[in-house]
């Protein structure tokens, strides 16, 4: 069977293995020591059975693969380009098979790969050092911006600390290591009174005392590192010496050490330490008496303050009584009443002023006679002093020539002011105890004697009496039994109060339907004087304590019937304001003089005489009101009738708090 390899043979070899530019199969054998090209080849026409490789051609595919390689080989082809071949045997025939492919073709892709590879490294690089490069310039640029502020601050405060330096309240120094002044303040010019020329070529050790002179290099500037603080005495230029607290500490400029100062002048100080001892002094001497202590302070003022006068001028039951160091020692003596206005009017000014101490010249000298041993002083100041909200007394220095009043001698005077009313609470406290047991024995002695005297009565003659004057004994025995019972009601409501404090137990209440029963149970136990309620056609519910407002209106209803004359009318009204509900109980008594009206609502206070009074009571009664009103966030007041008598009046706020206890805690006794 005949073949024609130009048909069938060679074109299948130029197709095969794979489809690519310069992939081509090749068959050879070997022929007189060279290589015979068998087929027709891909890249050059005419070569099947003419073509040869000889030895020396430069073709080593064909030459290796006759000479009996095998498998994959790399070399030149006959063209002389560097191919990748695989180099087979045909069986039974001595002809060579190779299969080839250029490399510049097998690694192209490889090459483009790596190209690609090499070109985004070299952008990824290249994005990386951008990137570098701009984070160090915008670290660049905030350094610069950082130092620019920096430096900006550091000239505002190195302006500021120059302006504080030269400004400052304090004595500044800049030292040498000598001890040599380099720099001075201005308040170190204007304290040692030296020019800055002459202060600034002074050594330290002119400006201190004898006694305080030390080797500055090794007793100061060793120990100023970590900074030292210590007291020491300086001179001015005129020879006064004053006492200095000196803040030192070293500081390097440039390769220099120099020594700051910050010296503070503390004789203002030192003079009210030596004050304050005195005055702890006059303290530890007091002894029981209030009047006696009172006299020693203001014998302290005057020594303390180098016054030519002192005086304290009180007040007690509508007079004015003075102590003063140009008078008898200890002694208090009264004024005439027409100083009493006088002396108010200057316990008011010294009150009223916004400093702790007045100056009170002027106004001291606009009147004819002051009672002073110095007449009209040159410098007069005061201070008041007060019991509550009461004015006790004027603390007054006096002085026969013009004097300021520093802030120490000031301080001083207020501290003394307020000794003095420490000593008038003392002794207002005093007085109501005793007032108290005055009126407590005298109102609880009153129904014991009746009660023992009706009981003696009854054990001895009850089976003589008739049942009529029988059953008046037991009455009065009951009647003097209530009484002690309201006196010690009293006195444990008060009690509870100032212990434990008042406790609200709120609701809704009907203001008209508790005054008509009030009224009504009042009507039965005070028969002598009639009661009249007026009240409106409608007031609103208000959140009170109801018990407590009833105890209220009860106190003042029975002052009323007490101090009514027999027959007369007590009038009981109500209102409704904006923002409060108003109660007011009228009557005909005698009223309550101007200067009592705010005193009556203290314990135990009493406008008649203690023991002497005509009405029964202790004096709680009120007091207990006042209380009560004011836990509501009320208010109560007495004021003159018109016609003669007294309006006690007290109102409690429509939107007080509700739905709730509520404790008020109520101020003891001072």
């Amino acid at each position: 069977i005949r073949v024609d390899p130009h048909r069938t043979l060679y074109p299948l070899l130029q197709t095969w293995p794979v489809e690519r530019e310069t992939a081509e199969t090749l068959l050879v054998k070997e022929e007189d020591g060279g290589a015979l090209y068998l087929n027709e080849l891909r890249h050059r026409k005419g070569t099947a059975m003419i073509l040869r490789s000889d030895p020396g051609s430069g073709d080593e595919l064909a030459l290796a693969a006759v000479s009996g390689h095998r498998g994959v080989f790399e070399g030149n082809d006959y063209r002389g380009r560097r191919v990748l071949a695989y180099v087979e045997e045909i069986p039974g025939t001595g002809w060579k098979m190779a299969a080839k492919v250029d490399l510049s073709e097998l690694q192209a892709p490889l090459s483009f790969r790596t190209y690609l590879i090499i070109s985004l490294l070299f952008l990824l690089l290249l994005f990386f050092a951008l990137l570098v490069i701009a984070l160090r310039v915008r670290h660049q640029r905030e350094l610069y911006k950082a130092r620019y502020e920096h430096e900006a601050e550091r000239r505002a405060l190195t302006q500021h600390f120059e302006y504080l330096t030269k400004h400052a309240n304090d004595i500044i120094l800049l030292l040498d290591r000598w001890g040599r002044i380099v720099e001075a303040n201005e308040k170190a010019v204007e304290t040692y009174g030296y020019p800055r020329e002459d202060l600034t070529r002074m050594n330290i050790q002119e400006i201190r005392t004898g006694e305080a002179t030390i080797d500055f290099s090794r007793d100061l500037l060793e120990q100023a590192g970590e900074g030292i603080v210590f007291e020491t005495e300086h001179r001015r230029k005129d020879g006064t010496v004053f006492p200095v607290e000196v803040s030192a500490r070293a500081i390097q400029v440039d390769d220099r050490v120099y020594v700051q100062a910050i010296i503070r002048d503390v004789s203002e100080r030192k003079r009210f330490q030596e004050r304050l001892e005195k005055i702890n002094e006059c303290f530890l001497g007091m002894g029981e008496d209030a009047l006696g202590n009172m006299a020693r302070i203001v014998d302290t003022a005057a020594a303390l303050l180098e016054a030519s006068e002192a005086h304290y001028v009180r007040f007690e039951g509508g007079e004015a009584c003075r102590y003063s160091t140009s008078g008898s020692p200890g002694l208090f003596e009264r004024l005439g009443p027409k100083f009493l206005g006088l002396w108010k009017k200057l316990a008011e000014a010294a009150r009223t002023s916004p400093a702790a101490v007045s100056d009170l010249t002027d106004m001291l000298q606009a009147f004819p006679e002051t009672v002073l041993a110095s007449g009209h002083p040159a410098s007069y100041y005061a201070a008041a002093t007060s019991h509550g909200k009461e004015i006790k007394g004027i603390l007054g220095v006096a002085y026969d020539r013009p004097r300021p009043l520093g802030r120490v001698d000031s301080d001083v005077l207020h501290i003394l002011a307020r000794a003095l009313s420490v000593e008038e609470e003392r002794l207002a406290h005093e007085e109501e105890l005793r007032d108290f047991v005055d009126i407590a024995s005298h109102e609880l002695r009153h129904p014991m004697t009746i009660i023992k005297g009706y009981a003696d009565l009854l054990r001895v003659h009850h089976s003589d009496m008739p049942d009529s004057e029988r059953s008046e004994l037991f009455q009065a025995l009951s009647e003097g039994v209530e009484r002690m019972d309201t006196l010690v009601q009293e006195l444990l409501e008060a009690a509870r109060m100032e212990r434990r404090g008042l406790v609200l137990k709120r609701r809704e209440t009907d203001i008209s339907e508790l005054v008509q029963e009030t009224v009504e149970e009042m009507s039965g136990r005070a028969a002598a004087v009639e009661f009249n309620a007026k009240l409106p056609p409608f007031l609103p519910e208000v959140n009170l304590d109801r018990e407590r407002v009833r105890q209220v209106l009860i106190i003042l209803l029975d002052n009323a019937a007490k101090f009514s004359p027999a027959g007369s009318e007590v009038e009981i009204t109500a209102e409704e304001g904006d923002k409060e509900i108003l109660i007011r109980v009228a009557d005909r008594g005698p009223g309550v003089p101007e200067e009592f009206r705010e005193r009556i609502f203290d314990r135990f206070f009493q406008v008649e005489d203690a023991i002497h009074h005509s009405a029964p009571g202790i004096g709680m009664g009120l007091y207990i009101a006042k209380r009560i009103v004011e836990a509501h966030d009320g208010r109560i007041w007495q004021e003159p009738r018109e016609g003669g008598g007294s309006v006690f009046s007290f109102s409690i706020p429509k939107d007080s708090s509700g739905g709730r206890e509520r404790s008020t805690d109520i101020p003891g006794a001072v």
